[in-house]
C-alpha cells in the first residue's frame, strides 16, 4: 500500500469513526420511543438540531487544534533558530581559543570611531609617560 492509499484509508476511517459516534451520540439523546417505525417531528428536530451541533463543535474543535499545532511549530522553530545561534556563537568562542585569539574584537576597524579616537589618545599618552620615564632613569 503506497502513501496515498495509507492517507486515504485513514481518512476514511476517522471520517466513519466521527459519523459513528455522531449517529450514535445523537440516537440516545433523541429516540425515546423504539415501538414505531418512523421517527415523531421532536425526534427529527432533536436529531437535525443535535447533528448540526456535533458538526460545528467538530471543526471548531479541529480550528482550535490546528492553530495550536501553528504556534507550537512556529515555537520550536524560533527555539531551534536560538539554539542554532548559540550553538554558532560557542564554536566561533571555542574555535578563537583554540586558535589562540580571543573572542574579543581586536581589529581596529571593528571597533566605533569614538573608541578609535580614545585608543589613539590613551596610546600618546602612554608613549609620553614612557619617554618621561625613560627620561628620569638616565
Amino acid at each position: 500500500m503506497n502513501l496515498a492509499d495509507e492517507q486515504s484509508y485513514r481518512n476514511m476511517k476517522d471520517f466513519l469513526l466521527l459519523y459513528n459516534k455522531l449517529t450514535e451520540h445523537c440516537f440516545n439523546n433523541c429516540v425515546a420511543n423504539l415501538f414505531q417505525r418512523d421517527l415523531s417531528k421532536d425526534e427529527v428536530e432533536c436529531v437535525s438540531v443535535c447533528a448540526n451541533r456535533y458538526v460545528n463543535y467538530n471543526q471548531r474543535l479541529m480550528f482550535n487544534f490546528v492553530e495550536m499545532q501553528n504556534l507550537k511549530t512556529e515555537l520550536q522553530a524560533k527555539e531551534l533558530e536560538r539554539a542554532a545561534q548559540a550553538q554558532t556563537q560557542q564554536s566561533i568562542a571555542t574555535q578563537g581559543q583554540v586558535q589562540g585569539s580571543s573572542p574579543v574584537a581586536t581589529d581596529l576597524s571593528q571597533v566605533s570611531s569614538d573608541t578609535k579616537g580614545q585608543l589613539g589618545n590613551a596610546s600618546h599618552v602612554m608613549l609620553d609617560s614612557d619617554a618621561s620615564n625613560k627620561n628620569n632613569t638616565r
